[in-house]
């Protein structure tokens, strides 16, 4: 049986909070100065279409990561995280073959090429997810800051080297740049964490429950947040949505920066056992005290 390190939240938050400045911020920096080579219609297929794709496929681990890192699982049923991947890989094939066939584009060309790659990369990045069930469960959040912001930087280096180098081919730039990020996740997390849950199931049907559960509200969730993305590409010109991606991704600069934290940490924390009543009144205080800040911070945001 693993042995779970109890996670403090004001540590938690606080590497939440980097792993988000680096993930998020870094990457909007480079796009913002990509997008000054690129036309509208340039820079929308890789921040909106792409970023689709990879989010509708990635979703898949949702439900298993929101059941398995609860503290009531066991150890034993942690196994049906390996099943993200036959899910996973389904997807990352039935996917961009789908949009390729329906929009009838060749593989021959850039952009059916990194429909391909977009494909492989969520693949490889779901690959290491039961990896990632494991270390959040020992609340390793130093290793996710580790991860995320080696694999952000690899990605960001790269995407500003290969349209710097040849602004002809700018959707493979940005395809070859996911699969070097999802590369590094799956290295990283595969090669740090020293065990894998063991691929033998236990018979566990309140845990296949919770995971059909949060599965399915993790697709609601996805048509909420990306439904109008989808719909702008359906019926809106190539370089409106180029500007929409740009402008979407400042504007929500501030709520993934500093209020994503929050969900993230609470989730992470608050389904965790924890020692002694006190210890959790305490980490409610202290949850509740940060959430109030976040509240003021957003509600000046938005009112500027």
């Amino acid at each position: 049986m693993e042995t779970k390190s109890k996670p403090n939240f004001i540590v938690g938050f606080a590497y939440l909070l980097a792993t988000q400045l680096t993930s998020k911020l870094l990457p909007f920096f480079i796009n913002t100065l990509v997008a000054r080579r690129l036309t509208p219609e340039e820079f929308g297929v890789p921040t909106v279409h792409f970023y689709l794709l990879s989010t509708a496929i990635l979703t898949t681990r949702e439900g298993f990561r929101r059941a398995l890192m609860r503290d009531s699982v066991k150890d034993a049923s942690l196994g049906y995280a390996w099943l993200v991947l036959p899910i996973g890989g389904f997807l990352s094939i039935v996917i961009p073959l789908g949009v390729i066939w329906s929009q009838n584009i060749s593989t021959r060309e850039p952009y059916g090429l990194a429909l391909l790659y977009y494909g492989a990369a969520a693949f490889i990045e779901l690959c290491a997810e039961p990896y990632y069930i494991r270390a959040m469960r020992m609340s390793a959040f130093k290793l996710r800051l580790f991860a995320e912001t080696t694999s952000t930087v690899l990605r960001s280096v790269l995407t500003y080297a290969l349209v710097s180098a040849n602004q002809n081919n700018v959707v493979m730039a940005f395809a070859y740049s996911q699969l070097l990020y999802a590369i590094s996740m799956a290295v990283i997390y595969v090669c740090a964490t020293t065990k894998a849950p063991e691929k033998s199931m236990l018979r566990d049907g309140a845990t296949v429950q919770l995971i059909g559960i949060f599965s399915l509200q993790a697709v609601w969730k996805l048509v909420l947040a990306e439904g109008e993305k989808a719909a702008l590409i359906a019926v809106a010109a190539a370089d409106e949505v180029g500007v929409y991606g740009l402008v979407a991704s400042l504007g929500a600069a501030f709520a993934r920066l500093v209020l994503q934290p929050f969900e993230e940490a609470a989730f992470v924390i608050f389904t965790r056992s924890v020692s002694s009543k006190s210890q959790s009144s305490k980490e409610k205080e202290v949850f509740n005290a940060l959430l109030r800040v976040a509240i003021i911070f957003g509600s000046t945001a938005v009112s500027v």
